[in-house]
């Protein structure tokens, strides 16, 4: 990946099963990712709360 643009992360409830201090440490990763403003994060959840710290730009909310 070079500085100007980075490639996109997709995540599919990634960190369900991780423990707190593993989710902790993602969540400082993609926080940091997020931040830069060059890459583009998509995050497919049904649990929302996990990610709450990427303030992100745009929540999406799937009806079944």
């Amino acid at each position: 990946m070079s500085e100007e643009s980075g490639a996109p992360v997709v995540l599919d409830d990634a960190l369900g099963y991780a423990d707190p201090i593993r989710r902790q440490r993602m969540l400082a990763t993609l926080h940091r990712i997020a931040r830069e403003g060059t890459t583009q994060i998509v995050v497919l959840t049904c649990e929302p709360g996990r990610f709450d710290r990427l303030a992100p730009d745009a929540y999406v909310r799937l009806e079944a």
